[in-house]
């Protein structure tokens, strides 16, 4: 009486998503795709499980003890589920098979962890994603990483890649062949297959990628739709979705939120590497700002030389860098802060520093350095206590003597 279809098992579709960045706004996309399509969604990210939309515990669920947590509710139609090394390296996947495995990017983070120490072997790691998808199943490959293209030899079931080259030569092969493809061509997102080329939505009508200044999110963005088409949303489905997902703190919190307060811009993100920063660095160039004030770490397991990395960046980004510390993770105490610092002051003359230990501090004396026209960029863990200290705060005004667009 439960189960009168003797033919069904009972399974529902899942859709993993891993890579080194862009896995939680994908995930939270995806998800969002999906509901919006009528499905009920459990989602697990860094962040939160949510069921339905509906938030039932916080905190860093990217893990195979995650995808427990949702495939066991009843209420789930389709789970979106975010993959990272760790949980793959200490547990496996939390699932047997998966019905559409994403494989977003293959980059420099957390090499020397769980005896993976090369680019090469932290793509072999996270290709398990794609190797795990099912018989007719679908791997979402981005066609512009190498790693990822020489990774498909691992991939299952059909593919469907996603490029922000429209003359990709791979893609072209794969779409002659009758393969899809997701891509954007003359600023539209566009989904190719044979000699059809259907329009997803311009780009700019896609709220989280900041009218195309935000490629990282373009490619989010490409990805997010391969999926849901695999998942049998339609080319309608995946336009409505695209254009009511928003960088807010509501819909995707501490991913790229830029927020307007009083005549000031905060731009709350989770760059804690060296890919992520550089993919940021062009949106907060973009950005139009008086100054550029940053609050800024990096967890201590990175490698020395990918810290130093890290605080050059900063350096060249920003005006004002305000370094703090987060999770030691086996360094002692200020050993991550000195790295960072020593990589900014590498960069002659590029921006005044001052390192602080405690994060609320840092962020406390960033609000206090801000006035009308500068562009904060809070690099943070604590999300919801910098939105808390963004309400209601009215910034100094500059002075009237400075001209507009210098510095005072």
């Amino acid at each position: 009486m439960l189960f009168p279809d003797s033919e069904s098992t009972g399974r529902i579709p899942i859709a993993a998503v891993t890579g080194t960045n862009g896995k939680t706004t994908t995930v939270r996309l995806l998800s969002h795709l999906l509901r919006q399509a009528g499905r009920n969604v459990g989602m697990a990210c860094t962040g939160a499980i949510e069921i339905d939309n509906h938030v039932i515990l916080r905190g860093d669920y990217s893990g195979p003890h995650a995808a427990e947590i949702v495939l066991r509710e009843p209420t789930v139609e389709c789970a979106v589920l975010e993959v990272a090394r760790g949980g793959i390296m200490r547990r496996g996947l939390g699932f047997d098979e998966c019905d559409v495995g994403v494989l977003l990017n293959i980059a420099s983070d957390h090499l020397g962890e769980h005896d993976i120490h090369t680019l090469d072997e932290l793509a072999r790691c996270k290709t398990v994603v794609i190797d795990a998808v099912r018989q007719g199943g679908t791997a979402v490959l981005n066609a512009d990483d190498p790693r990822v293209l020489e990774g498909q030899q691992w991939a299952r079931g059909e593919i469907i890649f996603f490029t922000l080259d429209p003359n990709s030569r791979p893609v072209r092969q794969h779409v002659h062949e009758q393969g899809v493809a997701f891509t954007v061509h003359n600023e539209r997102i566009v989904m190719r297959q044979g000699h059809v080329e259907a329009e997803v939505i311009p780009v700019v009508d896609v709220p989280i990628t900041f009218e195309g200044h935000a490629r990282f999110n373009v490619a989010n963005a490409l990805a997010a739709s391969a999926a849901a088409y695999a998942l049998g949303l339609s080319i309608a489905d995946i336009q409505m979705g695209l254009q009511t997902f928003h960088p807010t703190p509501g819909q995707n919190p501490g991913r790229t939120n830029l927020i307007d307060a009083d005549g000031m811009k905060v731009l709350i993100d989770y760059g804690h590497n060296v890919p992520a920063l550089e993919a940021l660095s062009g949106l907060v160039g973009c950005i139009p700002a008086r100054r550029r004030i940053s609050v800024a770490s990096a967890p201590g397991n990175r490698r020395d030389e990918d810290l130093f990395t890290l605080g050059t960046l900063l350096a060249q980004m920003h005006d004002v860098v305000f370094i703090y510390e987060t999770d030691a993770r086996g360094r002692l105490p200020g050993d991550a802060a000195r790295l960072l610092r020593e990589g900014a002051e590498s960069i002659p003359g590029a921006c005044r520093l001052e390192v602080i230990m405690e994060e609320q501090q840092a962020v406390e004396r960033a609000f206090e350095e801000a006035s009308e026209g500068d562009l904060l960029v809070l690099l943070i863990d604590d999300v919801d206590s910098a939105i808390e200290r963004i309400r209601g705060r009215r910034f100094r005004s500059v002075d009237a003597t400075t001209p507009a667009g210098e510095s005072p």
